[in-house]
């Protein structure tokens, strides 16, 4: 919009911005080329708790944390979960978190017979979200577009792999250590790749 645009003009030969990643950056350089050496990236602060006593040794207890919206990609969990669970029946789902879809995610499990695997807690304190990180072996986080996700660093800081798509901010985030930290997989519209990347992981 004209307006905001001058009063982000006016501001920029004030003082410096700083965006939490470059797919924030990007197109605040590509509005105001002449201010891009003022337009800076510092990512979000992430706690590191209390270190894991064991390292994760296996990957059976899945954990999703965030919003139960269709953007999230919360459908495709659902559906992956289940077809990973059918070749290994240990596996269980903790999804932490509420929204839009929670009805329709809760008689999705149900239909896949999934109502003694999946574990539904609705919006929880951010400590208890972090607790629970500890907890689990695996954080999957199948979003469609993220400019930091603040969780998958939450959870690599609580030393539990991740498999999370290539949304955004997770590859500027796990560079460098994406294959230590965990697998990444595409965004698709459908359940495919995070199958593949959970028995990649598993491998």
């Amino acid at each position: 919009q004209p307006d905001s645009r001058a009063r982000y003009d006016e501001l920029l030969h004030r003082c410096t911005l700083l965006a939490v990643s470059q797919a924030v950056r990007a197109p605040l350089v590509e509005a105001f080329p002449h201010h891009a050496e003022r337009i800076g990236i510092i990512g979000n602060a992430v706690a590191f708790g209390p270190v894991r006593p064991e390292p994760v040794a296996e990957l059976r207890r899945w954990m999703y944390a965030g919003g139960l919206t269709a953007n999230k990609g919360v459908t495709w969990l659902v559906e992956a979960f289940a077809r990973c669970r059918e070749k290994d029946p240990e596996l269980t789902l903790t999804i932490v978190g509420d929204g839009a879809l929670a009805g329709d995610l809760r008689t999705r499990a149900e239909e896949l017979g999934l109502a003694g695997a999946v574990t539904f807690t609705g919006a929880v304190p951010h400590e208890r979200a972090l607790r629970l990180m500890n907890e689990h072996d695996l954080l999957v986080h199948p979003s469609r577009a993220e400019t930091f996700g603040m969780t998958v660093v939450e959870a690599v800081a609580a030393g539990t792999p991740v498999l999370v798509t290539r949304c955004g901010g997770p590859e500027e985030t796990l560079a460098g250590i994406d294959r230590a930290a965990g697998e990444l997989v595409d965004v698709e519209e459908g359940s495919d790749a995070i199958v593949d990347g959970y028995w990649r992981l598993r491998e």
